[in-house]
């Protein structure tokens, strides 16, 4: 009996709940079906109307607006130009759901002797007329109610006078410039396929640069490659052109007819052209400028401050970076000046070599410094063009330039066998820069000279800079510092393996130099006819190849004194080739020569702070006959 009491009681529910539901639909859609009955206009006449005109007793001129497009409207009168597409939009939204709080019928206003004059609709502030295909609409808005703040309005079937909110009036009632699309180009940046420049400063060459595999270049008056981040600024600078100011004045001269800057921008499947004349105020350089769109003839007033990069558009828009285009894998890079030649050379394992002939003619490698390669191509690729000095160069012009016979040629070699040829002549002595070329293009440009001291003949200077390095498992036992010119030969300061400075504990396990001298090692070392530098200090340094090896063996640095500022020079015995102390080495070792010799050295007479000595990579001129000096035997 519960069981049924309980089924019952469910049953009863459902069916309370289903009424209330079907109640609540029919309130909504008697709802929807009052609310849509008292909509002003037709439901779905505005996403139909293709013609818009407003007239107002607040406005001098009437207004018309034609739908030239599925996303786009015009202005057809008092002017002929874009309109605003989301003031448009707003304005049908408004209308299309304008709604009567109440109204009543003409023939009640007859009954009660009133007529339309009574709500200033006989002779209404604004009109609005609708058209779609052949169908027209007219919407008469008159004076505003006494409380309340609405507007009467007569029905487009001028049947009844409508109570409306005020607040559509508004969109009607003042300037209506807002209507008026300010912005220029509307084409975005990233749909621009091609760019043309007329200017008439540059004798109205058109100059035209398009994107092509996502990459910009110059196609006339010369085919060249264009900077990707200065012609993407520049597209920036042309989308926010805007329209200041509309001209009513017909008589201005505009220079419209001769103008200065002709604009064309090409996107997909459309184009935007536009014309740009004198200024308002030719004493001003900052004034603006009359313009004019090709398709529209209305004349308007801009900022011409795009003027003058628009006129230099070739010079400030080139691709400066001339060897960008190479990329970064490069297997080679081969540097000549006459019959010198080096050559950098990428190993199937990553690492470098240098190629060079001695003097003997005999073809020599060396280990090459990774991170002074890794340098010497990021300086290459970072070549810029101050200027473009000439793009069509004649062989009198290559003569001019000193390309002809140039003084460095860099020959660069990618990961697929292609190659690129750059060469540096004279100097121009007026802005002392480089004239360069390359062989990718017959450009000449202007570059800054230091690019020849990023790019020496010298091999020892992309030599591997860790002249040796001791095995990981060996262990430094004692080190002493001698000084060759003292009568007797004990070391002048020994240190254990716990007293050893850390700094010198890292040049020793890896005797990593500043750089190498292109003279080979005598004693005294010889830097030219006049200069000879005695080798001062003998480093010595005890070690053990591993932890159990019981043979000790020695290693043997002879060092010059300081020669000006923190130069000391530097050769490893059983080596030939004589180096530069990296500044830390050298401050570590001064400070302990300081702390031990005596404090009057017999040392050679040298001023207290020389100049830094030069080293040219010149042949020095042919010395006179003399004793040869003691040479060490690599081997002792």
């Amino acid at each position: 009996m519960r069981f049924k009491l309980t089924l019952l009681l469910v049953i009863l529910n459902v069916c309370l709940f289903g009424f209330l539901y079907y109640l609540d639909q029919t309130r909504s859609a008697s709802s929807s079906y009052s609310s849509e009955e008292r909509l002003v206009l037709t439901p779905g006449l505005i996403q139909s109307v293709d013609k818009v005109r407003v007239t107002s007793s607040a406005l001098d001129e009437t207004w018309t607006f034609s739908r030239s497009g599925t996303e786009r409207w015009e202005v057809s009168e008092p002017i002929h130009w874009k309109a605003n597409r989301f003031a448009i939009d707003n304005l049908l939204s408004q209308l299309s759901f304008l709604r009567w709080d109440t109204r009543f019928s003409l023939d009640e206003l007859r009954r009660a002797e009133q007529g339309l004059d009574t709500y200033g609709l006989e002779t209404p502030n604004a009109e609005i007329h609708l058209e779609n295909n052949s169908r027209s609409t007219q919407l008469r808005i008159g004076s505003a109610t006494e409380i309340g703040n609405r507007l009467y309005v007569l029905s487009p079937d001028e049947r009844h006078v409508m109570v409306v909110q005020r607040d559509f009036f508004s969109e009607v009632s003042q300037d209506m410039s807002h209507y008026l699309e300010p912005q220029l180009i509307d084409i975005p940046p990233f749909e621009v396929r091609a760019v043309q420049v007329q200017a008439r400063e540059q004798g109205n060459i058109r100059t035209r640069f398009l994107r092509e595999n996502n990459r910009w270049r110059f196609e006339s008056p010369i085919n060249a490659p264009a900077d990707q981040e200065s012609v993407m600024r520049m597209l920036d600078r042309i989308h926010q052109l805007n329209a200041d100011e509309f001209l009513s004045d017909s008589n201005v001269q505009t220079g419209l007819d001769r103008p200065i800057v002709r604009l064309t921008v090409e996107g997909m499947g459309r184009r935007e052209a536009l014309i740009i004349g004198n200024r308002q105020d030719d004493s001003d350089p900052e004034s603006p400028r009359y313009a004019q769109l090709e398709r529209y003839p209305a004349v308007f007033l801009m900022n011409g401050s795009i003027v003058a990069e628009l006129e230099d558009v070739q010079e400030r828009l080139r691709e400066r970076l001339f060897l960008r285009p190479l990329g970064e894998a490069w297997t080679s890079i081969e540097i000549r000046a006459g019959e010198r030649l080096t050559t950098l050379q990428r190993l199937e394992n990553g690492q470098w070599q240098v190629l060079f002939t001695n003097e003997a003619g005999v073809l020599q490698s060396i280990a090459a410094d990774l991170e002074i390669v890794q340098d010497t191509m990021r300086r290459l690729r970072q070549l810029e063009a101050v200027r473009f000095a000439s793009d069509a160069p004649s062989e009198l012009d290559y003569d001019r330039f000193g390309l002809s016979e140039a003084q460095r040629t860099v020959r660069i070699q990618g990961p697929r066998g292609q190659q690129t040829r750059i060469r540096f002549g004279n100097i121009d002595p007026e802005d002392n820069l480089l004239y360069a070329d390359t062989s990718s293009n017959g450009t000449v440009y202007a570059v800054e000279p230091y690019i020849l001291e990023d790019v020496p003949l010298e091999p020892l200077h992309y030599r591997d800079r860790v002249l040796r390095s001791l095995p990981s498992s060996a262990q430094v036992t004692e080190v002493r510092l001698l000084d060759r010119d003292a009568p007797e030969a004990e070391p002048i300061r020994r240190l254990e393996t716990d007293e050893i400075p850390e700094t010198l504990l890292e040049f020793i396990a890896q005797t990593r130099v500043e750089s190498y001298l292109p003279v080979p090692f005598q004693d005294p070392l010889r830097l030219d006819r006049q200069r000879r530098i005695p080798w001062r200090y003998q480093f010595e340094v005890d070690f053990i190849s591993s932890p159990g090896a019981e043979t000790t063996r020695t290693l043997e640095f002879l060092l010059s004194e300081r020669l000006g500022g923190a130069q000391k020079f530097g050769v490893l015995r059983g080596e030939q080739t004589v180096f530069i102390l990296p500044p830390g080495i050298v401050a570590a070792i001064e400070e302990w020569v300081e702390r031990e010799l005596p404090s009057e050295p017999t040392a050679p007479e040298t001023p207290e702070e020389p100049e830094p000595l030069e080293i040219s990579d010149e042949p020095e001129p042919e010395p006179e006959p003399e004793p040869e000096p003691q040479e060490m035997n690599p081997g002792s």
